[in-house]
């Protein structure tokens, strides 16, 4: 009985620690910049650069920046996409 719990043991444990290192490489690579959008002039909206770290999985929080503002996601020339807090 012992030769057969240990190997089964250990064969989980590696699955398991496959499982989660994907995880955290997947999380890793959801992190952008967040953008504010700034619509002040209706004429020529913008999204500005913060700088500030933001991902795209989503959670219960919004990436935000000191003022409150929703941050959001660059495509192109606009911002369309909401970030949340990594």
């Amino acid at each position: 009985m012992k030769r057969i719990i240990l190997p089964v043991f250990v064969g989980l444990m590696a699955t398991g620690t496959a499982f989660v290192t994907q995880s955290f490489k997947t999380q890793e690579s959801a992190i952008v910049d967040g953008y504010l959008f700034d619509n002040s002039d209706p004429q020529n909206p913008k999204c500005e650069n913060t700088f500030i770290s933001c991902s795209t999985v989503p959670t219960a929080f919004a990436c935000q920046d000191g003022s409150g503002n929703v941050l959001r996601e660059i495509d192109g020339t606009s911002c369309p996409v909401s970030l949340y807090r990594p």
